[in-house]
């Protein structure tokens, strides 16, 4: 699998600082409104390590709506790899690595894994520069 780079792997670390448990979660919301808050939800854990979803929500006709959400594996070899796209407001879902019953990944779409991979690394800077992380 391809991780992100290490300026966007930074900002993640930032991000998912002192989440170590399913379940954990924070908003990051330092732009007073100028920008979507970023919201950061550890939702899963497998034996390769914690799986964390990042989104931006928007409100139409009373639901949030993603404007994306990915989701990443923090593995336990430091590295941090996108598993999911979705934008949902265009009905985009996007999975490029799928998980076996065991509870793993065990089918990955190469091409669309990079592709995921390069723009989380500019997404993630872009959240860095408009929260001031």
């Amino acid at each position: 699998m391809k991780a992100i780079n290490k300026k966007a792997k930074a900002v993640f670390e930032k991000m998912t600082e002192g989440m170590t448990t399913v379940c954990s979660h924070k908003r990051i919301d330092n732009a007073g409104g100028v920008y979507m808050a970023a919201i950061v939800e550890c939702i899963n854990e497998c034996d390769w390590g914690l799986i964390f979803s990042i989104a931006h929500y928007y409100e139409q006709c009373g639901d949030l709506v993603s404007d994306p959400e990915m989701t990443f594996l923090q593995g336990k070899d430091g590295n941090v790899y996108p598993l999911s796209f979705q934008q949902a407001g265009l009905g985009i879902y996007q999975e490029s690595v799928l998980f076996g019953g065991d509870g793993n990944p065990d089918k990955i779409n190469v091409r669309l894994q990079k592709d995921h991979a390069v723009f989380a690394g500019q997404w993630l800077v872009n959240i860095k520069e408009q929260q001031g992380l």
